[in-house]
């Protein structure tokens, strides 16, 4: 190990589900204050490991642009919150190990993020509707992914007579 080096699993916080069941671990997820969005990242991006330690997955070359602008694509990275995710986390097969975080599609109401592609800077963003403020990216064939959050943490609750 080099002088200077850390290691991933020391940056792994402890984080509790939300169904009080099992508790998983991510590097660098501290309690938040605002709206329980979590950040948003490529599909992909992150591997759940046998001891249920939430890494990045050194494997991530990022999306394709052919799929880049695909919400289908993009997951939050917070405890899961859906029964499909938790029963992922759940499963001791290594099959299930790359479906254990919530989808953006399944948010509600459908049609509540805003999917654009910047041609000239070759990115991808993802706009919410229901927290307004808040906005992901990726840069496709790359890992480069982030996300920030500048709002009132008040959710846009006239979105569903707008869509």
């Amino acid at each position: 190990k080099k002088s200077g080096s850390r290691s991933l699993a020391s940056h792994s916080r402890k984080l509790d589900a939300p169904c009080g069941g099992a508790s998983v671990h991510a590097p660098g997820f501290a309690p938040r204050r605002g709206p329980r969005l979590g950040q948003a990242s490529a599909e992909g991006a992150h591997a759940l490991n046998e001891s249920n330690m939430i890494l990045p997955n050194l494997d991530f070359k990022g999306l394709p642009a052919s799929e880049a602008t695909a919400l289908s694509k993009y997951v939050h990275f917070r405890p899961p919150a859906s029964v499909v995710a938790l029963r992922a986390a759940a499963r001791t097969d290594t099959e299930f190990f790359a479906h254990f975080l919530d989808a953006l599609e399944g948010d509600l109401p459908k049609g509540c993020w805003a999917v654009r592609q910047d041609p000239s800077a070759n990115v991808v963003m993802l706009k919410s509707l229901n927290w307004p403020g808040y906005i992901a990216y990726h840069v496709p064939g790359t890992p480069k992914f982030g996300g920030m959050y500048f709002g009132y943490a008040q959710k846009n609750r006239d979105l569903p007579f707008m869509i």
